[in-house]
């Protein structure tokens, strides 16, 4: 199997549960996303992978975000 292969596998299995709280997945399974009710928080979840992935190990680097509208606001 291709480590691309295992990657986007591997992406899928991971999500799962994260699917059952509410993210939804991009088309190629690569980021989760959930905004919350009032549309202010928005949390996102990407998976990276490491350019030394073979067939026999293939790494994947989570990357979280929070990102906030009216903290963005009070900010500026």
């Amino acid at each position: 199997m291709k480590p691309r292969d295992i990657f986007i596998k591997a992406c899928n299995e991971i999500a799962v549960p994260f699917l059952e709280k509410g993210f939804k997945s991009s088309k190629n399974g690569q980021c989760l996303k959930r905004i919350s009710r009032d549309k202010d928080l928005t949390f996102e979840i990407w998976f990276r992978s490491s350019v030394y992935n073979t067939s026999c190990s293939v790494t994947i680097y989570p990357l979280i975000t929070i990102t906030s509208k009216s903290l963005k606001k009070w900010v500026q």
